[in-house]
C-alpha cells in the first residue's frame, strides 16, 4: 500500500508544473493591453469669429492712422455709416408669354395704375424727349436724364405728381430698385417692367403703407 501510495504521489508531481503554467498564462493575459478600437475623428471645430476691427489708441491716446481710415472709408459724407450692399438676384420674365385672358385686379377707381401710366410715357416720351428721359438701350430699365425738365416739361402731362420726390415715392411702392454701378447707374428697373411688355406690368403691386393696412 505504501509503494501504491509513493507511486500515486509520484504521478501526481508532474502535474503541479502544468497548473503553474496555466496560472501564469492567465496572470500574462490579464496583464497584456486588449487591443482597443480606434478613436472617431474629432469633429470640425467651427471658425472663430474674428474681432471685429476697434479703435486703437497709442499710450498719448491717439487714434492710429489705420484704423481711422478705415472706419471713415465706412461713412457717408453726411457722417452717417454706409449701408452695407445687398444680395439682390435678378429673374428674368422675358420669356414669358403675354396671357390673352390676363384679368387686372381691381385698383380702387383707379383707371390706369401707374406702372401702366409709366409704359405710355416712356414709349411717348423716348421719341420726343429722350434727352429728358427714356428707356435703356435694353429695354430692362429708363433713366430720368434731366429731373428740373422731366418734373417740369413732362410729367404733369402723365401724373398728378408736381414734384420728384412723389414720382420716386410712386417708384418705391411698385417696387422699382434704382441702379448704382455700372453703366446703366442711375437707372429705373422692375422685373416685371419691361419695354413692349404692357400685360407684364400689369402683374405689378403696390405695397401697403405701414400702419395704415390698405395701399395708398
Amino acid at each position: 500500500e505504501r509503494e501504491e501510495g509513493n507511486a500515486n504521489s509520484a504521478s501526481k508531481q508532474p502535474q503541479e508544473p502544468k497548473k503553474r503554467r496555466r496560472r501564469s498564462s492567465l496572470l500574462k493575459a490579464k496583464d497584456t493591453p486588449k487591443c482597443e478600437p480606434p478613436l472617431p475623428p474629432a469633429p470640425l471645430i467651427p471658425p472663430t469669429k474674428q474681432p471685429s476691427a476697434k479703435k486703437k489708441r497709442s499710450s498719448t491716446g491717439s487714434v492710429d492712422s489705420t484704423t481711422a481710415s478705415s472706419s471713415k472709408a465706412d461713412l457717408l459724407p453726411s457722417g452717417k455709416p454706409r449701408p452695407k450692399p445687398q444680395k439682390h438676384v435678378y429673374h428674368d420674365y422675358s420669356a414669358i408669354p403675354d396671357s390673352e385672358h390676363f384679368v387686372r385686379k381691381k385698383t380702387g377707381g383707379v383707371t390706369m395704375p401707374f406702372p401702366e401710366k409709366l409704359m405710355h410715357m416712356l414709349d411717348k416720351e423716348s421719341l420726343l424727349n429722350p434727352d429728358v428721359i427714356s428707356w435703356q438701350s435694353h429695354g430692362r430699365a429708363f433713366t430720368v436724364r434731366k429731373p428740373k425738365d422731366f418734373t417740369s416739361r413732362v410729367m404733369g402731362g402723365y401724373f398728378r405728381q408736381s414734384k420728384l420726390t412723389s414720382f420716386q415715392r410712386q417708384l418705391n411702392l411698385y417696387g422699382f430698385r434704382r441702379i448704382t454701378q455700372g453703366t446703366d447707374a442711375g437707372a429705373y428697373y422692375h422685373e416685371l417692367f419691361l419695354r413692349g411688355r404692357p400685360q407684364l406690368c400689369m402683374r405689378m403691386q403696390r405695397q401697403k403703407v405701414k400702419g395704415t393696412g390698405h395701399k395708398q
